[in-house]
């Protein structure tokens, strides 16, 4: 989301602030979810999410990724040559890849990504944004790097990393390897939220939930259920926020609060149009 317009959308958030934190249950009680093996080395778990403004969104929904199995790539309007945006789903379709999520917030010429975001084919953005902690590394010049590696630049510096990976995506950082919250409690900001991480074992995890919560609140929840999670950044929040997963001919939409199975008539169809993503492909 433009920044432009996420300032707006938080205005319209602050109202919600009391609400929210009365109905915020203990995390000790979140109830486990058992993965769903999508495909080998491809898995999906939903769990309960506390917090949520409605019962509809009370749910953080995550695909887990195997580094041996699967490769991430990142997409963007400016190296496809397209004049605009696509929803996730459009992206999947564009680019091949069977999941799909934002690849973080861009800039007002709403095609630039805030932080650096760059592949061997393309560079969207080759500057690093000085305030943003988190780096995504992958497509690595050496075999046995791994496939791809959460970093965070106050440990390792940008031109280190740039040496042994490809691809590298830049954004806000939401926790800190090991596992600690940078977020502090009492924000006045709220959103719903697409993240990404990475857990002990080094599979990759796409987060997302509808339900409308500080960051502070929502690395709490993360940390407390049984994923592992090492590490993780933000990619976006609010209604551009999205997920897709097209897997065996199963077709399927996070976004904006709802989820679509396209599988099924009437459903609400696409997400909002953004300009970079993040894909997962079968190697």
């Amino acid at each position: 989301m433009p920044l432009f317009k996420r300032h707006r959308f938080l205005a319209l958030l602050l109202g919600f602030s009391a609400l929210l934190l009365s109905a915020m249950p203990a995390y000790a009680q979140i109830p486990r979810s058992t993965w769903q093996e999508l495909t080998p080395g491809l898995e999906m778990a939903r769990f309960p999410f506390p917090g949520a403004t409605a019962d509809s969104d009370s749910f953080v929904v995550i695909v887990r990724a195997h580094p041996d199995q699967w490769e991430l790539d990142a997409h963007s309007i400016s190296e496809e040559g397209l004049d605009k945006g696509l929803s996730s789903r459009e992206w999947a379709e564009q680019t091949g890849s069977s999941v799909v999520i934002n690849a973080g917030l861009y800039d007002t010429d709403m095609q630039t990504h805030i932080g650096m975001m760059v592949t061997r084919r393309h560079q969207n953005n080759p500057r690093k944004h000085g305030n943003y902690m988190a780096v995504f590394a992958f497509d690595p010049v050496k075999k046995k790097l791994p496939a791809w590696k959460s970093y965070d630049l106050d440990t390792h510096s940008m031109p280190a990393i740039r040496k042994q990976y490809g691809s590298l995506v830049q954004n806000l950082r939401l926790i800190k390897r090991p596992r600690e919250n940078r977020w502090q409690p009492g924000g006045k900001s709220w959103w719903s939220e697409a993240a990404m991480g990475e857990d002990g074992k080094g599979r990759l995890l796409m987060i997302y939930t509808p339900a409308v919560v500080t960051m502070y609140e929502f690395n709490k929840v993360l940390l407390t259920l049984p994923l592992d999670l090492q590490t993780a950044q933000h990619l976006e929040g609010g209604l551009q926020a999205q997920l897709y997963i097209d897997i065996a001919g199963h077709k399927q939409e996070f976004h904006s609060g709802r989820e679509t199975d396209f599988s099924r008539p009437n459903g609400y169809g696409d997400g909002p149009a953004v300009p970079n993503v993040l894909g997962l492909t079968r190697k």
